[in-house]
C-alpha cells in the first residue's frame, strides 16, 4: 500500500506540474490534506484559478491561513 501511495503521488505531482507549473511548489507536497481539499473544491483547474477569496477561505484546511 505504501508503494502504491508513493506511485500515485508521483504521478499526480508530475501531472500537476505539467498542467500548472509552480502549483505543487507552493503547496509543498501533494499529499497535504488541505491541498487535496483545494484540488477537489472545483471540477477543473481553470475554475480553481478563478475562485474568490471568500470561497478559498471556506475550503476545509485552508481557512484564513
Amino acid at each position: 500500500m505504501v508503494l502504491e501511495k508513493v506511485r500515485i503521488q508521483n504521478r499526480m505531482q508530475a501531472d500537476l506540474q505539467s498542467v500548472a507549473p509552480g502549483l505543487v511548489d507552493r503547496a509543498g507536497s501533494v499529499d497535504n490534506l488541505w491541498f487535496l481539499h483545494f484540488l477537489t473544491a472545483r471540477p477543473s483547474l481553470r475554475q480553481l484559478a478563478t475562485m474568490h477569496q471568500e470561497s478559498l477561505l471556506k475550503i476545509k484546511g485552508v481557512g484564513k491561513n
